[in-house]
């Protein structure tokens, strides 16, 4: 009897975890976020207009880049356990800095 292979979504390369062809992810919390954030940005943009839209999409980019960051010195004062360990912190930060940023992103400051 085969056992099921653990790493598929990465064709056996879970160092990358990544599917390299891009055309399979089997991680529903970050699709489900991706989702999301489009949905929110969607929204803003169809209720308030184009500035709102573009401050969304200001906070999304904002909220990956923290929430990237925050894992990636986990990672590195933890391993690979401290990044698991960081998670929902990482997570409630990247949240915040995004929401911060949509609330105060101000089109073409001058």
């Amino acid at each position: 009897m085969q056992k099921p292979n653990a790493y598929l979504f990465a064709k056996g390369a879970p160092v990358n975890r990544t599917d390299p062809s891009g055309l399979l992810s089997l991680d529903v919390f970050e699709n489900a976020g991706s989702a999301l954030s489009v949905a929110g940005i969607v929204y803003a943009g169809l209720s308030f207009g184009e500035d709102a839209a573009e401050a969304a999409t200001a906070g999304v980019i904002a909220d990956i880049g923290i929430t990237g960051l925050c894992e990636a010195g986990a990672a590195v004062m933890g391993g690979r356990a401290g990044a698991v360990a960081a998670t929902p912190y990482r997570t409630a930060i990247g949240a915040a800095a995004g929401t911060y940023v949509s609330s105060n992103y101000q089109k073409g400051l001058t």
